[in-house]
């Protein structure tokens, strides 16, 4: 779930999750588009982390 009003996401158990990298990529068209990748800062014992 993302929040509207800052820029980070909620995982499915209720733990934020932050940006930790974003990377370029372009598509085999040549279209190239940024992507965002956000990680749990803790995700010991989750029951749906391999999801």
């Amino acid at each position: 779930m993302r929040s509207k009003h800052l820029k980070c996401f909620t995982c499915a158990q209720g733990r934020k999750l932050k940006a930790v990298d974003v990377k370029k990529r372009r598509s085999e068209n040549g279209f190239e588009q940024e992507v965002t990748i956000y990680e749990c800062e803790n995700c010991a014992g989750c029951p749906v982390k391999e999801k």
